[in-house]
């Protein structure tokens, strides 16, 4: 049966931030119901209680799990705001805020935008449903130190991943396409330079493979990171990159 959690207090919002933190939501399903004055976002909430290992394969494991369908919601709204800065579509959940002085609430998330909402007075909602819309299959990353892998399922080089990964799968096949063999930038994350590299080549299928290699570089040319990436075809077709597809970037 669905599950609401309601606040109306500032100070309870860290009950509404528990259960929407890194969940992704599609700036499609942001929808404002004037005569219900209420701001709806529609979600997708992991549940890792009832993920299942599928296989390992030393540096790496493959988890899937069932997403939920939940609703964050954000009633007596007077007016709202969308800020799509990205234009990626695809957004992560990280905080809910409220401003007393000026009476309003703000969604913000990983990817930078914000979600601002004029109000009468404070009450957030979250509606956990148990309507299972889509397995997720994730990649659980390694990173290597002097030859010897190390469980990084979560860190620096794991979070630069998943983020450039999900603006890559909100785009089309022919922006995929048009992507240049290799790109790198310099990052500074928590006081430390890291790089990330996003590579594009077309396999022998006819997919175009897309890879996203994050780590920090070493002596020697040598290098500790992760990577991850998946195979798109010509029907906008995804599917995560094989062992051996995704080897040349680890």
């Amino acid at each position: 049966m669905p599950r609401r959690t309601i606040v109306r207090e500032a100070k309870d919002l860290p009950a509404i931030i528990g259960l929407i933190h890194d969940c992704w939501f599609d700036i499609a399903d942001v929808v404002f119901h004037p005569r219900q004055s209420l701001l709806s976002i529609r979600y997708k909430r992991p549940q890792p209680e009832k993920a299942r290992l599928l296989r390992r394969v030393l540096p790496l494991k493959w988890i899937d799990g069932p997403l939920v369908e939940c609703f964050l919601e954000v009633g007596h709204v007077i007016e709202s705001q969308v800020e799509d800065r990205q234009g990626i579509r695809l957004y992560d959940l990280n905080t809910v805020a409220y401003d007393g002085h000026s009476n309003t609430v703000r969604v913000e998330t990983g990817i930078p935008t914000t979600i601002t909402m004029k109000v009468s007075e404070l009450e957030v909602s979250v509606e956990e449903t148990d309507n299972v819309v889509e397995l997720e299959m994730r990649r659980v990353i390694f990173v290597w130190r002097a030859g010897r892998p190390r469980r990084r399922s979560s860190g620096r080089f794991a979070a630069v991943i998943r983020e450039r990964l999900g603006a890559l799968t909100a785009k089309s096949f022919d922006e995929l396409a048009a992507l240049p063999s290799t790109s790198t930038e310099e990052l500074l994350r928590e006081g430390a330079k890291m790089f990330v590299s996003v590579w594009h080549d077309v396999l022998g299928s006819g997919e175009h493979r897309i890879a996203v290699q994050a780590g920090k570089r070493g002596w020697l040319a040598s290098w500790r990171g992760g990577a991850d990436g998946f195979a798109i075809n010509s029907h906008n077709e995804r599917r995560a990159l094989t062992d051996e597809e995704l080897s040349p970037f680890t």
